[in-house]
């Protein structure tokens, strides 16, 4: 923690005498003060950044204490935190004063990336910091905000749904509304799709101005997506004059960490289609019948809003070898997904699965029809771990001196997930230090506490079906 500027007990004004300080940065400080009061206060060299952006912030008061501070104080009840330092996920009221409030600064004319913007409610702004991320947008620290830290853009709303605790999908549309955002809700896309001819549906336009689909330290993977789905849907007419109408089913198998989920959040990201999960916390139930219930009521809502994505999290809680169990409503569990997958495929939904028990999956579910692929997602090589860390860096401050090669050396057998934890904590420390890029010894530090049992290592490849 940087040093209080302000001693304990300092009396700011006639009003406020500072207690302690709460949060901090070097170019800002928020303390508690006398009367449940919170102050912000700011070195000048902000304050000015802020009014150069055209901000008129006649709340703040000047104090001079060795240099020049600018201060602004509110009841605590109102929220003053950076977006990067939100560690918890809003209330719904909280929420939608946050989307406002990013709605209010933006038709101010500021045009700042908020990546670690100070949220001050009583204002209803964002106050953007200096030389921020560009590429950071609205949509990515509005999601940021709403799941208490995580990076991830409200478009990719199977992600948001995974992490923004007690907020409903009603209510999760109340605050994009809010936001001024840009959004393709479930009843636009039922819309769209019902007024446009099949032509129309599959041509290629949605796909304008999209990045190139990529998975770093994963190019087999992001070959084997790249032409089994997104070229098949991005080319519809082309394929289907050859008979193929929608990109089949796949599996992602591999041990926990490795990567499948990130896969598969890239690729919904990517695509931009309605998100449906099916998991043993949303459609699990201890009652007989209920489970092919909620299934069947999953994939239903996946038509109705197609072309949309179904993902089959932990697949084996569901669809595990007939012969492993007698009970009839497991039986009607994978009846149920086996007459469903066809006719998803066939209505425009793209189902995929993961699992890291295939060889506990039923047969007849691994047959062609339903799963046509299963690709084997294992830990990353060294060769991997070195491409996604050089990828990581390239957007990031960092010093020259970090041995890339003998990090990734070090990271071998390590998950995916290892690999991205090092990668988030460096940031998160090197902020926390107050350096400005990340830097050696930060890495050594994080790699020095993952002293875990090396997993053994494993590759990707390919198994072939069997019938």
């Amino acid at each position: 923690m940087i040093e209080p500027w302000f001693p304990k007990s300092y009396r700011l004004s006639e009003r406020f005498v500072l207690k302690k300080i709460i949060y901090d940065n070097s170019l800002w400080q928020i303390y508690s003060a006398n009367n449940d009061q919170s102050v912000l206060i700011v070195k000048d060299s902000l304050y000015n950044f802020w009014q150069n952006q055209g901000l008129k912030l006649y709340e703040f008061e000047l104090i001079e204490f060795g240099e020049k501070y600018h201060y602004f104080s509110c009841s605590s009840e109102y929220i003053i935190k950076s977006v990067s330092e939100n560690s918890e996920s809003p209330t719904f009221t909280d929420a939608i004063s946050f989307a406002s409030s990013l709605a209010h600064t933006r038709e101010l004319g500021i045009s700042e990336s908020l990546e670690n913007a100070l949220f001050v409610e009583k204002l209803s702004l964002l106050l953007p910091m200096p030389n921020q991320n560009k590429n950071f947008d609205d949509k990515r620290v509005l999601g940021t905000w709403l799941t208490g830290g995580v990076n991830v853009s409200v478009d990719n709303k199977s992600r948001m749904k995974q992490l923004m605790g007690n907020i409903s999908r009603d209510e999760f549309k109340e605050i994009i509304k809010a936001a001024k955002l840009d959004d393709t809700n479930n009843e636009n896309t039922k819309v769209s799709v019902a007024t446009e001819s099949p032509k129309e549906k599959s041509e290629t336009s949605r796909y304008k101005g999209k990045k190139t689909f990529s998975l770093p330290g994963r190019l087999e993977l992001e070959n084997f997506i790249k032409d089994h789905v997104i070229d098949i849907i991005e080319k519809a007419d082309k394929y289907k004059r050859m008979g193929i109408e929608f990109p089949s089913a796949f599996i992602l198998q591999g041990p926990p960490g490795c990567g499948k989920t990130y896969a598969v959040e890239k690729l919904t990201e990517y695509l931009d289609w309605p998100c449906y999960y099916i998991e043993s916390g949303s459609v699990g139930s201890p009652f007989i019948h209920d489970t092919s219930r909620k299934i069947s009521e999953v994939f239903d809502t996946a038509i109705e809003n197609a072309p949309s994505v179904v993902i089959i999290d932990e697949m084996e809680s569901f669809l595990s070898s007939r012969e492993s169990s007698m009970q009839n409503h497991h039986l009607e569990e994978i009846g149920e997904f086996l007459r469903r997958i066809p006719e998803a495929r066939a209505k425009n939904v793209l189902v995929v699965a993961m699992t890291n028990m295939m060889d506990a999956i039923d047969p007849a579910i691994k047959r062609k029809g339903r799963f046509d692929h299963i690709i084997e997602v294992g830990m990353p090589s060294e060769v991997e771990i070195k491409m996604v860390i050089e990828n990581y860096l390239n957007n990031i401050p960092h010093s020259d001196k970090i041995n890339i090669d003998e990090v990734s050396k070090r990271l071998v057998g390590h998950s995916m997930a290892d690999v991205n934890y090092l990668l988030r904590e460096s940031a998160r420390l090197t902020v926390k230090y107050n350096k400005d890029l990340i830097e050696p010894a930060i890495f050594d530090e994080i790699l020095k506490d993952m002293q875990k049992e090396t997993p053994k290592k494993k590759s990707l490849g390919f198994k072939p079906n069997t019938s």
